[in-house]
Parts: structure tokens; C-alpha cells; sequence
């Protein structure tokens, strides 16, 4: 409940703060150098400081740790708002920006702490068995609250900004009184170390780095996690590109067209519905297809037990989200293309879902804070440089989207394949333990 409450403020301050950064109005937000810069500050520390997070969170109660970054963000977001009372319409001036951006990082960076402070919490809170079930619920809350977070742009035009902070800052707190009703103390293992290990930082980072890069399927799960996040990155690029310039979006007018002209019967005024309001529907369209895909994906983890402990699971959900993006690339009608993302949130789903439990279940609890830190670093980087690789435009202007989808889509098939033959045991077995008569132990890996 905290987790929901928590990532549903984090998509309105998202939308409020871009609001008011990009000096956009009624919510209407712009996509540019404003976006980048916001995007950047929100991860940058996140990435920088990646290893310290970590060691912060393997040494202090993670309950600690995460009333601390909760009430810490509510606090930020109203110094925030106090900031936008003071200055007014000077927050949005490019010689403002840079004091906003500052409460941006600073925020990204409480956000980067609490994630991986949740994230090594699930396995102190349910037993091995259900770590799967556990994961596929916080997946399940990321997917709610993007879609209900989308509706912060409405409530950022019909309320203003300064409601969204408040409301935004009151999540945050209301997150922090559930996390106060966890009984457990989240303690993690080598929390009586802190005093003696408090000049060691840099040899426990270095630790840290090397026991990752040592543990082979630690190193793998991180390093699938972050292709995932790279291909999620060029396919919200490519994908956007390709579907609202290579396909007819006519039938989502045509298919409005009843409900539009109720809605102008009963306000006696004639809808608007263009080539603009085209776009935004079948973006939104695409995003719940994707939901909808995500969904089946964790529910599929979650109730089925040998489909979530699977190892090569997540290899299924590259060639998986290859076979759609290609799909998606192909595809010459609006029809498609909605189909074709379903199997993209599914196949994300099998990537993202069983990472985060395995993890959880194969590392020392003194580690899981580090880990998941590298781990968020890895996928914030390559985020960054997906966004990077597209930043002037001039590779969809050379190569055009749907090639570059195409070219995408072949190359996560192929890296799942040889993913695949690298890890030929994984093929065959399941990690954690066996429900049955017929096997109780945990399987090799």
C-alpha cells in the first residue's frame, strides 16, 4: 500500500515539476532540451553516487532508510513549492532553472536511495518461495501508477501546480505511515559492522564490485536488467516515431466518433478531435495495450510457480520483446500496432519480473543493498544513453524508425539466443525450490 501510494505521488510531481520547468501550460508538456535536463538531473546522482547508496543501505535499517527518503521527498517538494510561490513565473526562466534542477537532483537521488532499500527489503518481509509473487506485485503497482499517474497532466490543467506539489508531498507522507506499520526492522545482516566499517567505504564498495562481478548470476541478471532498460529506451523513440508517422491513426477517430458526439449533445459544443488529439489516443491506446501485456506477464509469474523460477525465464522475455518489436515494426494498421504491444509489456514482464527475486533469494542479505544499487545505476545509465543516441533526432532522420525497429527487434533475438547457448544449464533448470514430492531442494543453477 505504501509502494502505491509512494509511485502514484512520483508520477504527479513528475508531470508537476515538467509543468512548471518546461514553462508549459495546462499541462501540455514539452518534448526537448527541457525534458533531457530533467530526465538527467533525476538520475545523475543516482548513477554518481551508486556504490555509497548501497553501502548505506546495507548498513542502516532499510525501514530507517525508507521514512527517511519518504518524508525527506515530502519535505523537498514543499521547499519546492515554497521556491515557485517566491519566484512565480521566474521558475520557469532558463536563469532560474538551474535552482529547480538542483531540487530535482536532490529528489532523484532520495528516489535512488529508496528504491533499492524496497527492493532488499522483500526478502526479510515473505519467504523464499513467494519472492516471485511478491515481485510481480510491485511490478503490478509500477504499471497501475504509470497508468494512473498519466492522469496527473489533467490534474496539473484543472487544479495547478502548486495542488499537485501538495498532493504529491501528502503521498509521500502517507507512504511513510504504512512503512512505519511493518513490524520488522529490516535489519540487515552486517548492521552491527557500521561503526568499525566506517573508514572502509572505499575497500567495501570495491568489495561490493568485485563480489558482483564474481557472482555469475548476479553479473548476468544486471546485465540483463540493463539491455532491458536500453531497449526500453530506444523503443519508446523508435516506436512513438514509427507508430504516429508510418500508420493511418484515422480509425481512432472513427472509432471516438460516437462517444465524441455524445459528449458535444450533452456540453452543446462541438469536440475538436485532429491530428493532435489523433496522436495523444493512440499513444494512450499503445500504453494500456503495453499495461495489459505487463499485466499478463506478472500475473503469469506469480500464480504460475515453475513458469516464475524458470532460470532462463528472463531469456524468453528478450526474444520475446525482439519478436514484438519486430512485429511492431512490420505492422501497416492501427490495429497491429495495438496488438503488437501486448506482447512488448509481456515481454518485459519475463525480463524485469524474475530478476529482482532471484537476486533476492541467491545473495546475502549484507549484499542485497549494493547489488540492487549497481543494478539501478546499470539500467539508469543505459537509459541515459539510449536517450543520448537520440537526442538531435538524426538517426531516425538518416535510417528512418522502422528500420531502426527492425534492426532493434533482430538484435535482441539474437542476444537472446546467445544468451541462451552461453547458459545452456539454465535451459533445464529452476532456481529456489520445487513445490512437490518429487524435488524439495534447491535446484543447481
Amino acid at each position: 500500500m505504501g509502494q502505491v501510494i509512494s509511485s502514484l505521488g512520483d508520477r504527479f510531481y513528475q508531470f508537476a515539476l515538467l509543468s512548471i520547468v518546461l514553462g508549459a501550460e495546462s499541462g501540455q508538456l514539452e518534448i526537448g532540451a527541457g525534458t533531457a535536463q530533467v530526465l538527467f538531473w533525476a538520475m545523475i546522482f543516482t548513477v554518481v553516487l551508486a556504490p555509497w547508496i548501497g553501502r548505506v543501505v546495507d548498513s542502516y535499517s532499510r525501514k530507517v532508510v525508507m521514512l527517511v527518503t519518504d518524508f525527506g521527498r515530502a519535505a523537498l517538494l514543499l521547499g519546492l513549492l515554497v521556491l515557485w510561490w517566491v519566484l512565480g513565473e521566474q521558475a520557469a526562466s532558463l536563469e532560474m532553472r538551474w535552482v529547480v534542477l538542483c531540487f530535482v537532483a536532490a529528489i532523484g537521488l532520495l528516489n535512488g536511495v529508496f528504491i533499492p532499500a524496497r527492493q532488499a527489503s522483500v526478502s526479510a518481509l515473505v519467504s523464499r518461495e513467494e519472492l516471485v509473487r511478491a515481485n510481480a506485485l510491485v511490478t503490478t503497482v509500477g504499471v497501475i501508477a504509470s497508468l494512473v499517474g498519466a492522469s496527473a497532466s489533467f490534474i496539473v490543467a484543472l487544479l495547478g501546480e502548486v495542488s499537485v506539489f501538495v498532493l504529491a508531498a501528502a503521498g509521500f507522507c502517507t507512504s511513510g505511515i504504512f512503512i512505519l506499520l511493518i513490524s520488522n526492522s529490516l535489519m540487515p545482516g552486517n548492521c552491527g559492522e557500521v561503526a568499525a566499517c566506517g573508514n572502509r567505504w572505499w575497500s567495501e564498495i570495491s568489495d561490493a564490485l568485485g563480489y558482483l562481478a564474481r557472482h555469475s548470476v548476479a553479473r548476468v541478471l544486471v546485465a540483463l536488467a540493463g539491455l532491458g532498460q536500453f531497449a526500453v529506451g530506444l523503443l519508446v523513440v523508435f516506436g512513438l516515431s514509427h507508430a504516429l508517422t508510418a500508420v493511418d491513426l484515422s480509425p481512432a477517430r472513427v472509432a471516438l466518433a460516437p462517444a465524441l458526439e455524445v459528449v458535444s449533445s450533452l456540453t452543446g459544443q462541438a469536440l475538436e478531435f485532429g491530428e493532435k488529439q489523433q496522436r495523444i489516443v493512440v499513444s494512450v491506446g499503445l500504453l494500456v495495450c503495453t499495461a495489459v501485456g505487463l499485466l499478463l506477464g506478472v500475473v503469469l509469474c506469480g500464480k504460475v510457480w515453475r513458469v516464475g523460477h524458470y532460470a532462463a525465464l528472463p531469456f524468453l522475455g528478450v526474444l520475446l520483446l525482439g519478436l514484438a518489436v519486430v512485429g511492431f515494426a512490420s505492422a501497416g494498421s492501427l490495429a497491429m500496432l495495438f496488438a503488437c504491444s501486448v506482447p512488448l509489456g509481456l515481454g518485459g514482464a519475463l525480463i524485469a519480473t524474475p530478476i529482482d527475486a532471484r537476486l533476492q533469494a541467491e545473495l546475502p542479505g549484507d549484499k542485497l543493498g549494493r547489488v540492487f544499487s549497481l543494478r539501478a545505476a546499470v539500467m539508469n545509465i543505459a537509459f541515459i544513453l539510449a536517450m543520448a543516441i537520440n537526442l538531435d533526432g538524426r538517426l531516425i532522420e538518416i535510417f528512418g524508425a522502422t528500420k531502426l525497429l527492425l534492426l532493434l527487434g533482430v538484435s535482441l533475438c539474437g542476444t537472446a539466443v546467445v544468451l541462451a547457448l552461453s547458459h545452456a544449464d539454465w535451459l533445464k533448470s529452476l532456481w529456489g525450490r520445487v513445490r512437490g514430492p518429487e524435488c524439495s531442494e534447491p535446484q543447481s543453477h
